[in-house]
């Protein structure tokens, strides 16, 4: 029930993307599901700080799922997901920082990531999670603040990384203003979002 400013000038396929997540989610006053559009938590995470906003996490009695809306123009897979920072980020807060948040026991097999891709098709890609993978998660978090600390952004010789910049990639980034102190190029996003 968030206002979503749609008039007659909205890109139509935005408002067919809209209605296929709408449909996706027909809440019933009766269960006791939370719905959280657009959350974020944070997490401490031996001293550096994590922070996930997720685009909707639904908390049930004993399970959690987090949902990501894709427009990417290219049809994501699961093997290119599972592996995703964000798909590592996401989950491991959501047993960390979300379960903490709302005083909740949920095993690691009731957390669920699901990507969905309303322009493709109206089944999402889902991914599991349990214990194994979470000290994984922990381990790969760990690794690339690790990496990201050690990066040479100076061009001195006291860091182990070299800093390599991928120009097309940095152009719509959304932390291109803070690595490059350039503005993000959002004409390059729409026209990979709505092909326009």
């Amino acid at each position: 029930n968030i206002p979503l400013g749609l008039n007659e000038y909205t890109n139509p396929k935005f408002k067919v993307w809209i209605d296929k997540i709408k449909n996706m989610f027909p809440m019933n006053k009766k269960d006791n599901k939370i719905y959280l559009p657009e959350y974020e938590v944070r997490f401490n995470l031996d001293g550096s700080i994590i922070t996930a906003k997720y685009d909707l996490i639904i908390i049930d009695e004993n399970s959690i799922e987090v949902w990501d809306w894709k427009t990417e123009n290219v049809k994501l897979e699961y093997i290119k997901v599972k592996d995703r920072i964000q798909t590592v980020v996401y989950m491991f807060l959501a047993k960390e920082a979300v379960c903490k948040i709302f005083n909740l026991n949920i095993d690691y097999n009731n957390i669920k990531m699901k990507y969905y891709q309303p322009q493709y098709d109206d089944i999402p890609i889902e991914i599991i999670y349990n214990e194994r993978q979470h000290e994984l998660n922990k381990s790969n978090i760990i690794r690339y603040i690790d990496m990201i600390n050690n990066t040479n952004y100076e061009k001195n010789d006291n860091y182990k990384y070299e800093l390599i910049k991928n120009d097309k990639h940095c152009s719509f980034c959304e932390f291109n203003k803070l690595c490059n102190r350039q503005d993000v190029v959002y004409s390059m996003l729409e026209e990979d979002i709505y092909e326009c």
